[in-house]
């Protein structure tokens, strides 16, 4: 037992530096020739932490194998609060104009590009050049792409961009710029 405590000691101070593991606190009985050695940690900032050294020995033999060495917060340990989603902690004044967030990971106008809806969508290839062809990862679904509904409102047709030349009207095509 002595031999097998100094090796997970020497183990955990293969890991980290010698002086920051502590004193052997105790010994837990993981099954089938498998135990866990725990120390204490002595690092600045981690108090509460333990150093947790698995070993393993086969059934025939008296030789003792390191399998892992981990640092583990124990019941006293700070830790960082639990993970909040975004959604839940922005307050008003946080976002200002220009501002992008990602989308929910339910909206249903959105759907995954490989399948660009998998419905009676448009199918020529002016579509696919637009959505698909541009590597993004997600694209509009049917619902998405529908104008059947804008804020409330229920409309009868998309309105059709108008197309601008980008050129200033004085450039003309001799002049070079």
């Amino acid at each position: 037992m002595s031999a097998a405590v100094e090796t997970a000691r020497a183990a955990a101070a293969s890991a980290t530096e010698a002086a920051m593991v502590g004193q052997h606190l105790r010994v837990v009985d993981d099954g089938d020739g498998l135990v866990s050695h725990h120390f204490g940690c002595l690092k600045p900032g981690y108090v509460g932490w333990y150093w947790s050294v698995s070993i393993s020995r086969a059934p025939d033999s008296d030789r003792v194998t390191v399998n892992d060495v981990v640092l583990l917060p124990g019941d006293d340990a700070i830790t960082a609060p639990t993970w909040t989603p975004y959604r839940d902690r922005i307050r008003p004044g946080d976002l200002s104009p220009g501002d992008v967030l990602p989308p929910d990971e339910d909206d249903v106008r959105l759907v995954p590009s490989w399948s660009a809806g998998d419905g009676e969508e448009q199918t020529d290839d002016r579509f696919f050049a637009r959505e698909v062809g541009l590597g993004r990862e997600w694209v509009l679904s049917l619902e998405g792409r529908s104008w059947r509904q804008i804020v409330g409102r229920t409309v009868s047709r998309a309105p059709r961009p108008r197309w601008r030349s980008r050129r200033p009207a004085c450039v003309t095509r001799a002049d070079s710029w």
